[in-house]
């Protein structure tokens, strides 16, 4: 009866083994079968990986400064969604593997699955930077989100926002089984894991490691520069 709540998704499709729910459009066996087939991974790609609202948006302007020696002429003029491609989404008017196909590296790609359900060369090999925030946090901006944008239309009450997603039944599942498919793997010399804390602590500090991660040495104007247009204030701004 709780599909009820939201006006946008008729209905969700839950995972036959992973607390995982998606929706058509938006991570589901279909598209996910589609990047399966079509999507090959490059060595250069960079993939931002979080559960939705843990910082997503802000994590992937940082690696992407980086790894564009701090281009921010660039990154002012052409839209975030265009520098890193949400690949889980699907959107009628543009192909999006197609495009990544054609594009020129680096690609950056932003996934919201847990680690199983990527395609496993993206997690074995590709360098992945994933982001996770407190608990807390996240639901109470993923309920805002979800109210607010009509690929969602939840219409209920945060109390019963905050029960499904304790249950997992919210779009993309179970926070914890998310955080902890990634978790699992930090060990790995290609999985970057940080939390959504940490880049608030120390913005400065947060850009030097994913540069180091990714290969890349700014200098300490570019590392300056970076935070600056990356602070909290600016990210909520634009």
């Amino acid at each position: 009866p709780e599909q009820a709540l939201w006006d946008g998704i008729a209905a969700y499709l839950r995972h036959r083994r992973l607390p995982v729910l998606t929706f058509e459009r938006l991570g589901d066996p279909r598209t996910m079968a589609d990047i399966r087939r079509r999507f090959t991974p490059r060595p250069s790609d960079v993939h931002i990986v979080t559960y939705p609202k843990a910082g997503t948006s802000w994590v992937q302007e940082v690696a992407w400064l980086v790894n564009h020696d701090g281009d921010i002429e660039c990154a002012g003029r052409v839209p975030s969604s265009q520098r890193t491609v949400y690949i889980e989404l699907s959107t009628p008017a543009v192909d999006k593997l197609a495009v990544l196909a054609a594009s020129a590296g680096p690609r950056h790609i932003k996934w919201h699955h847990s680690a199983p359900l990527l395609p496993p060369r993206v997690v074995e090999e590709g360098r992945v930077i994933y982001l996770y925030r407190n608990p807390r946090d996240t639901a109470v901006s993923w309920y805002h989100f979800q109210r607010m944008n009509t690929l969602y239309g939840f219409t209920g009450t945060f109390a019963q926002f905050l029960d499904l997603f304790l249950r997992g039944d919210v779009a993309y599942g179970d926070y914890m089984q998310s955080v902890l498919s990634w978790w699992a793997l930090r060990g790995r010399a290609n999985v970057l894991v940080l939390s959504y804390e940490e880049l608030s602590r120390n913005l400065p500090a947060a850009v030097r490691r994913i540069a180091s991660f990714l290969g890349n040495a700014p200098t300490p104007g570019q590392v300056a520069a970076i935070a600056a247009h990356c602070s909290f204030e600016r990210m909520a701004a634009n």
